[in-house]
């Protein structure tokens, strides 16, 4: 599911500052700790962090192969 997700970002929307704005956007909207000002923070670039390392891990290791990530060597 996340390299389907990755892989129409990345057809759809081509300018890099959408993309980034897209992660923080969803970071945001992910982060649920809001008691203060900066646990709100830090749970957010957690996200964006995690959110980076997939992109990164779907667009140049898995080379969006949907079906390399159900597939277990036996």
């Amino acid at each position: 599911m996340i390299a389907i997700i990755v892989a129409l970002v990345a057809a759809y929307i081509r300018p890099r500052w959408m993309r980034a704005g897209i992660v923080v956007l969803v970071a945001v909207l992910l982060a649920t700790n809001t008691a203060t000002l900066g646990t709100f923070l830090q749970e957010a670039a957690f996200h964006v962090a995690i959110f980076a390392a997939l992109w990164f891990s779907v667009k140049h290791i898995v080379r969006f192969n949907v079906l390399g990530f159900s597939c277990s060597p036996r």
